[in-house]
């Protein structure tokens, strides 16, 4: 079993984004290290997101400040009941931001026709004498001024209710308010982008042929979700501050991450065609060398027995060119 590699956050991110050859290294991760890598680089964007749509929402906090302070008119509250001496309405071009207020009994004919005219600038808020509406897109949020625990009686009360709490106090509570959220909801979007993109990983392995289990494929999808998040962050803030929208943005979030995976695949298929390739050349030399070490031992073994069955004769020659000399004692006979 393979040793899982240490990769720094960097790397992983860099290898995630540019290194497609290289997603190889991941299929040897345990998923829990993968998951941790999701979860810190969705920490990281939810906090850079955080401080810019903060810092715009502070800019749109203090231009309404500005406003409350030396445009809004005076008006009076009593018993949960707003109310101003005319209708007013204002519009910001640069956040194309508009306030309507209108404290007069209103039929909800009036009211909604009040709201079309906001929703057609995009963002607003409507002031009525009971409550306070909030629109954007096409939804609405409201609040009722006998729920808001504020000591409000006029304009100059307003005024030192914000200037108490301060608008570095409301910025704070804003950081943390958006982080939270954006954490929750990036979290759980990813999740099941995640879920998604490793189905598509899966069947893409039966195509390449690869055996490969859930969990790596899982790990791979992680991975190949990684410019996704980035560009969706960047395409909140961008849609923030500028209004730019692309339409189906979700589903082309998906499709990067798609080509990503089934890139990989076939990256890893590629891998293990050339690890094949470069086996079976290793095992090719290997069968070689043996073979060229059998015959030389073979011709070693040759040498031996032809020199064995040259020593005897070279012996009998030996003994034939010897001189025939008598051992026999004296018996006096010879002189």
């Amino acid at each position: 079993m393979e040793q899982e590699e240490k990769i720094s956050f960097i790397n992983k991110f860099r290898i995630s984004i540019f290194k497609l050859e290289n997603y190889g290294l991941f299929l040897i991760e345990k998923l829990w290290t993968s998951f941790k890598y999701l979860i810190l680089l969705v920490f990281l964007v939810s906090i850079i997101m955080s401080l810019l749509l903060t810092y715009d929402r502070y800019n749109k906090i203090q231009r309404a400040y500005n406003y409350i302070n030396n445009e809004l008119p005076d008006f009076t509250y009593s018993d949960g009941k707003l109310s101003f001496e005319n209708y007013v309405e204002g519009y910001d071009e640069r956040y194309n931001f508009k306030i309507i207020i209108d404290t007069k009994d209103l039929d909800e004919k009036k009211i909604n026709e009040y709201k079309n005219k906001i929703f057609g600038d995009d963002t607003g808020i409507l002031v009525l004498n009971d409550r306070i509406v909030y629109l954007t897109g096409l939804t609405e949020s409201s609040i009722l001024y006998k729920d808001i625990n504020f000591k409000i009686y006029d304009k100059e009360s307003l005024i030192n209710q914000i200037n108490t709490i301060g608008l570095y106090s409301i910025l704070v509570s804003m950081i943390i308010s958006d982080f939270i959220s954006f954490v929750i909801y990036n979290m759980l979007f990813t999740l099941m982008a995640v879920l998604v993109v490793a189905s598509v990983g899966y069947m893409a392995s039966f195509i390449c042929k690869i055996k490969i289990r859930y969990s790596s494929v899982t790990t791979l999808a992680i991975y190949s979700l990684t410019l996704s998040i980035v560009l969706k962050g960047i395409y909140e803030v961008v849609n923030v501050y500028t209004g730019f929208v692309i339409r189906n943005f979700d589903k082309m979030y998906l499709f990067i991450a798609f080509i990503y995976i089934i890139a990989s695949m076939f990256m890893i298929k590629s891998d293990l065609v050339k690890q094949n390739l470069e086996l079976q050349k290793i095992l090719e030399v290997q069968k070689n060398v043996k073979e060229e070490e059998q015959q030389e031992e073979q011709e070693d073994d040759n040498k031996e027995d032809e020199e064995k069955d040259k020593k005897p004769e070279n012996n009998e020659d030996d003994n034939s060119e010897k001189p025939n000399v008598d051992n026999r004692e004296p018996d006096g006979s010879e002189i």
